[in-house]
C-alpha cells in the first residue's frame, strides 16, 4: 500500500517499487520488520559457513550486541544509537579493541544483510559505524641493554636461539 489517497502519488510509489524490484534493490516491509538480532543470526550463519577460527568468539560479540542493539529494529539503529552502545561498553569497562570487534560484527551484519538477495536492507539504512583508534602495539619485551645482560647469562646452545628471537622480534 501507497498509503495515500491520491491517484498519481500511488502511481508513483507503484514506479518507484517497480524500478527497485528491476535493480534488485527493492526490500519492502522485511526491512522494516528486520531486528538487529535477525542480522547477527546472518554472521553466525557467515562464520559457521566460512569456518572462521574467530568463530569460537563470535558468540561473545553477539551476544554482546544482542543483549543491547538486538530489539531494535534494523532501519532504527542510528550513528548515535552506536555511538551510545559504545560508551556504555566503555562504561562497564570493556577494552576499546573488544568493542571495535564487537562493532566489526555489526558492520559485517548489515553488509550481508545489503548483500542478501533479495536485500533485506536498503543502503541508505546502514548506520555510520566509526571504530576506536587502538593503541596496543606490541612493544620489545627486552630493552637492548637488558639483552645484553641476559646473553652473557645463558650457555652457548642457547644464547644463540635468544640471539635469533630477539633480533627477528619473537616473543
Amino acid at each position: 500500500s501507497a498509503r495515500t489517497t491520491s491517484e498519481q502519488d500511488a502511481i508513483a510509489h507503484l514506479r518507484k517499487r517497480v524500478e527497485e524490484y528491476a535493480q534488485g534493490k527493492y526490500v519492502g516491509a522485511r526491512s522494516e520488520r528486520a531486528t538487529v538480532a535477525d542480522l547477527l543470526l546472518l554472521v553466525t550463519a557467515d562464520y559457521a559457513a566460512a569456518g572462521n577460527r574467530s568463530g569460537r568468539t563470535l558468540k561473545y560479540r553477539v551476544g554482546a550486541l544482542a543483549s543491547e542493539l538486538g530489539h531494535l529494529r534494523v532501519t532504527n539503529v542510528s550513528s548515535s544509537a552506536v555511538e551510545a552502545y559504545k560508551a556504555n561498553r566503555l562504561a562497564k569497562g570493556k577494552a576499546k579493541a573488544t568493542i571495535n570487534r564487537e562493532l566489526a560484527c555489526l558492520k559485517r551484519a548489515y553488509r550481508l544483510a545489503e548483500a542478501h538477495r533479495p536485500p533485506l536492507i536498503r543502503a541508505d539504512c546502514v548506520p555510520s559505524i566509526e571504530l576506536y583508534r587502538e593503541g596496543n602495539v606490541r612493544r620489545a619485551l627486552l630493552d637492548y641493554p637488558d639483552y645484553v645482560v641476559l646473553l652473557a647469562h645463558l650457555p652457548t646452545p642457547i644464547d644463540d636461539a635468544v640471539t635469533f628471537a630477539y633480533l627477528t622480534g619473537w616473543r
